[in-house]
């Protein structure tokens, strides 16, 4: 299948749309000045062949590294070996790789992939966490669980750029080829290259902190406007409960308070956990605003349901499709905004990571969640959303 990357770069130049390429590029520039962001989906066909697009773009990064840069990656499940084996190439030619995993991800003995890390002679293999439950980098003790969920790659310098950065929803595991996903790669912007390096060495340390947002994980870069909320995140009172103030994406939509001739809320979302009623909350005070709240998920909450069913201006879609006994479904977390946002109209927002909609990826685990605003980045999310609405079947929740 055919990789899908949509990239734009980001330069002191007029953008220039490619016709039929699915591509929006800057007039060049010289290299040192140039930023860039591409979009890049897994989008697995209605015939349940598997899409791997966001790893073949990984692949192709890694076999771009030259020796004597870096590779760092967090990441919460490994199995497939293609990318391992490009790590493993990778380091054998002079580059320094360094990677923090979730604690469990070497517990299946059918791992394909570590084997093939262990051997490798890594600069730094780290498998995080004390143990049984807790199996996070720095998140720890969390109910039921700790996790790195992190889905991070960086390299210091490939294909000619600097700085790169790739976030996103995707595991390197086989069954994700069945489920829609999606990573955002920036280059080019060394403050957020210098941001995540710094959560990289925490995580290889594993320095615990539950409080992890609070103390080190807000940024915002002015370079290609990514602002980054990382997790775990405490309440206020440092434990865990339902609590609006300190609940990351509810923050982030408290910001929608005004109708705009056009507003929607795009949501595809794996979990929309009852934990996390704040969100659920803001989801339909954006609708009573009149703006379109369309949203579509593999797993809801029965009272986030209840909350949301029905209501005016609330899509709601369950994405529950199997072929030739392979599931498809979506894995991507993501949000869409089109309007009014903190008293500025016409905003096109991107809002993406690996932060679902549930306690856990707020209070327990290890997360990154992101914003986003680029028009070109925004409108390459939207038509993804587009291909997800239309294919998504299910339009009584309950029932399917």
């Amino acid at each position: 299948m055919t990789p899908k990357f949509k990239a734009l770069t980001v330069a002191v130049g007029t953008l220039l749309a490619l016709a039929g390429s699915g591509i929006a590029q800057a007039a060049p520039t010289a290299a040192a000045d140039v930023t860039g962001m591409e979009a890049i989906f897994n989008n697995p066909p209605e015939n349940g062949d598997r899409d791997h697009s966001i790893e073949t773009r990984l692949v192709q990064l890694t076999n771009g590294t030259p020796a004597g840069a870096e590779i760092h990656i967090s990441l919460f499940s490994w199995t497939r070996p293609a990318l391992a084996e490009a790590v493993k190439a990778a380091q054998a030619r002079g580059v320094k790789v360094r990677i923090a995993l979730d604690g469990a991800a070497d517990d299946d003995p059918a791992n394909t992939a570590m084997p093939i890390l262990k051997s490798a002679g890594l600069t730094q293999l780290v498998f995080c966490g004390t143990g049984g439950d807790n199996t996070g980098c720095i998140a720890h003790d969390g109910s039921p669980h700790s996790i790195n969920h992190d889905k991070l790659w960086m390299f210091s310098e490939t294909e000619g750029k600097k700085d790169v950065v790739v976030i996103g929803s995707y595991n390197l595991t086989t069954v994700q080829g069945n489920m829609f996903n999606n990573a955002l790669l920036t280059y080019g912007d060394a403050d957020l290259y210098g941001f995540y390096l710094g959560h990289m060495q925490k995580m290889l340390a594993q320095k615990k902190n539950n409080n992890y947002f609070d103390d080190a994980g807000y940024h915002k870069t002015l370079t290609t406007m990514v602002t980054s909320y990382l997790s775990p995140r405490a309440d206020s009172r440092g434990g865990a409960s339902e609590e609006f103030a300190t609940d990351t994406w509810a923050q982030l939509l408290k910001y929608i308070t005004k109708y705009e001739a056009g507003c929607s809320l795009n949501v595809v979302q794996a979990n929309i956990a009852d934990s996390r009623t704040p969100v659920v909350t803001e989801l339909a005070r954006i609708a009573k605003l009149g703006c379109k709240v369309r949203i579509v998920y593999d797993d809801m909450g029965t009272a986030a349901l209840a909350a949301l069913k029905g209501k005016a201006n609330i899509t709601l879609k369950k994405f529950s499709t199997t072929v030739n006994d392979r599931e498809i479904t979506v894995h991507s977390k993501y949000m869409l905004y089109t309007g009014n946002y903190s008293e500025k109209g016409g905003r096109q927002l991107v809002f993406t990571g690996s932060h679902n909609i549930s306690g856990a990826a707020l209070r327990d685990n290890d997360e990154i969640l992101i914003k986003v605003e680029n028009a070109a980045i925004s409108a390459a999310y939207q038509d993804n959303f587009s291909t997800i609405l239309a294919r998504a079947k299910c339009t009584a929740p309950a029932t399917c």
